[in-house]
């Protein structure tokens, strides 16, 4: 596959990372779920804009763009530091986890997406695709940790944990 088309695939799958946060901002019951999935949604969003801007680049044979800083952990502890947590309901925390599962699936496959991207490529792509990687890497971490905590205000002890 050439990168234009690699960056192309990537760039669409940002944008239904981005619309998938959105979606399920609605949905998720605690309030510090919904400005996580706003939080996340304006990272993927970052993220297309950023790979456009690269297949824009390789189309016309110009160099990649510097890599922005992901400030993404320093606002997901922000975020968490301003939070209270709160009793909910046992079907309303569960509606949430199943939900936070799906956001890890996909963060975790978009990491894997861009781990095989970059070993099949070399120079500033290769480079540019293991930073992303690392990038959704740190956002499935952010979902594994909002899952246990889920998991252990409710005292659950399910004998596997899938993630």
């Amino acid at each position: 596959m050439k990168v234009y088309d690699v960056l192309q695939l990537a760039h669409r799958m940002e944008l239904q990372g981005m619309e998938f946060y959105n979606e399920q901002r609605e949905k998720v019951k605690l309030p510090v779920l919904k400005e996580l999935f706003s939080f996340l949604s304006e990272m993927e969003r970052g993220h297309a804009e950023y790979l456009k801007k690269q297949m824009q680049n390789v189309k016309e044979g110009k160099k990649l763009s510097e890599l922005p800083r992901d400030a993404g952990e320093d606002r997901y502890h922000a975020i968490m530091a301003k939070q209270k947590v709160v009793s909910t309901a046992l079907d309303s925390d569960l509606g949430d986890y199943s939900i936070m599962r799906m956001a890890y699936l996909i963060e975790k496959d978009f990491a894997e997406f861009y781990d095989k991207s970059a070993d099949g490529s070399e120079g500033e792509i290769r480079i540019l695709f293991q930073t992303l990687a690392e990038w959704e890497k740190g956002h499935a971490a952010i979902m594994k940790e909002e899952m246990g905590k889920i998991l252990a205000r409710n005292a659950i002890d399910i004998g596997f944990y899938p993630f």
